[in-house]
């Protein structure tokens, strides 16, 4: 599952180790609630898109959930800042892919023109 239980203790610092009595359930209780949302995310993704593009977009999140964890293993820091910095890569390695093929589309685009002039 992309989003659970143990991503979520390991974000804010808690394991099932350091769980007891009322904090045990509390986590159980969290890591269900994280489980029904992820389902739900899941299933409107799937009724929105097709396979191949919630297939991209939990690639994404898996990537970025990894990153988010090396990041916090490797030097710390704060969740949400290191959360924005991963997405702000994301976001501009999406907006130089679409730029990418929007010249390509361009340059298409001109190819059909010219072969429409020539023929």
């Amino acid at each position: 599952k992309g989003l659970n239980k143990n991503v979520e203790m390991k974000a804010s610092g808690l394991d099932d180790s350091s769980a007891s009595g009322d904090d045990a359930a509390c986590q159980k209780k969290i890591g269900e609630d994280l489980d029904k949302t992820y389902a739900a995310a899941l299933a409107s993704m799937k009724d929105a898109h097709s396979a191949e593009q919630v297939e991209a977009i939990l690639g994404t999140v898996e990537r970025e959930q990894q990153e988010v964890l090396d990041i916090l293993e490797r030097e710390g820091g704060d969740v949400d800042e290191i959360i924005a910095k991963i997405r702000g890569k994301t976001r501009e390695k999406q907006r130089e892919i679409m730029e990418e093929l929007q010249e390509q589309n361009k340059m298409q685009d001109a190819e059909v023109v010219s072969e429409k002039d020539t023929g």
